[in-house]
């Protein structure tokens, strides 16, 4: 008896410490978020576009599929780099954005996308989101279409006199799968006043809304529920994915086809924003890489010794490996990788001399050369 006790309590204190592991990884910021970027901005990769994505909690991706994650493959599989900063908040609406937009001018981005608006479509569904919204953000005022339309048309103002990014607004997602649902046609009402912005403003618009309809138009959800029960199945989906169930058995769940409930998208749904965005961001012409990306491993990195024969000079050609940006930062938040040995591989962007990479990096020969032989062994760079 003593024992099945014991057990019992150790069993829930496991269980207890991975729903509380669970629970805060829903609710952290991305790795790559506008306040890490710029915490290490003296060490980002010289020559690469930065695109910041600004949005809620489809951006953030964490209660859904990450759709910048699948950018950043895309783009990589294609041969183009870009540091991807990820802002987006899970909640947020239109008017937080707004009141953090210094993190994203301060990022000095090459594109800004705007992917915004759910949660104000959300919160005029049912007095208790509008009461919950208020209460959890402080707003100043009820949410509604014309403060909607005010708040990104201020993102957009306040953008363009800024920075001298390339900006897109994205028309939202939307709300459930059957279009005789009043929660999908609001959200088709507020995607109508993201494209009146757009054309208002100049600004690029990527119609997800209308790509997304015509979809479903297709084939109308049957789910059984309805929009007010959101919540109940935004908890199911998110405790039954961190207990390792896909995102596309849940979907199937609540015969969903691109989303995981009412809300937040799956691997289809996430998709179709990675390719709007994607094309978005070529048209602008994007650093290619020399050769094509390649992972590397996220739990540790082999390492080789380098033959006698070989000698790290100031002659020598450091060749880059153009490896996986995502995983770089990983290993360096884990400790995997030193500041020093981040800024290297970040400076290294193209085949040059170790005197070269020296001076461009602004160390002493001895340093690089030490730093050089390191990452050698590591393999995270080649010589000639």
């Amino acid at each position: 008896m003593a024992d099945a006790v014991a057990i019992y309590w150790i069993a829930s204190a496991i269980y207890g410490t991975f729903f509380m592991v669970a629970f805060a990884y829903i609710f952290s910021p991305p790795t790559n978020a506008p306040k890490f970027f710029l915490r290490h901005k003296e060490i980002a990769c010289p020559g690469r576009k930065r695109i910041v994505l600004a949005g809620d909690s489809i951006t953030h991706g964490h209660v859904g599929s990450d759709y910048s994650i699948l950018l950043k493959r895309r783009l990589e599989k294609s041969g183009h780099v870009a540091d991807i900063i990820n802002a987006g908040i899970n909640s947020r609406l239109a008017w937080n954005i707004l009141q953090d937009i210094d993190d994203i001018v301060a990022c000095n981005p090459d594109h800004v996308t705007i992917l915004i608006g759910t949660n104000d479509v959300h919160s005029t569904l049912d007095p208790f989101n509008e009461k919950m919204y208020i209460k959890q953000w402080k707003l100043p005022q009820v949410p509604d279409a014309a403060w909607y339309r005010k708040n990104i048309e201020e993102i957009i103002s306040t953008l363009k006199d800024l920075t001298k990014a390339r900006i897109a607004i994205l028309s939202l997602p939307t709300i459930g799968e059957n279009p005789d649902d009043p929660a999908f046609q609001a959200g088709q009402s507020y995607s109508r006043i993201a494209k009146e912005v757009a054309t208002s403003t100049g600004v690029t618009y990527l119609p997800l809304c209308e790509m997304m309809t015509a979809r479903v138009k297709e084939r109308p959800s049957k789910t059984r529920y309805s929009a007010r029960r959101q919540y109940t199945m935004q908890l199911v989906q998110m405790f039954l994915h961190y207990h390792g169930v896909p995102y596309s058995w849940i979907s199937r769940a609540f015969k969903f086809r691109f989303h995981v409930d009412f809300l937040h998208l799956n691997n289809a749904g996430a998709r179709m924003v990675a390719e709007l965005i994607e094309k978005f961001v070529l048209g602008d012409g994007m650093v290619t890489a020399a050769v094509a990306p390649r992972k590397i491993k996220r739990s540790g990195f082999l390492v080789r010794q380098i033959p006698a024969s070989i000698s790290v000079d100031a002659t020598t050609t450091l060749v880059p490996k153009h490896l996986d940006p995502e995983g770089i930062r990983m290993g360096f938040l884990m400790g995997m990788i030193s500041v020093d040995g981040f800024k290297a591989i970040c400076h290294l962007d193209e085949p040059m001399t170790l005197a070269s990479f020296a001076k461009k990096i602004g160390w002493d020969e001895a340093k690089a050369t030490s730093m050089a032989r390191h990452l050698l062994e590591q393999d995270l760079i080649g010589i000639a």
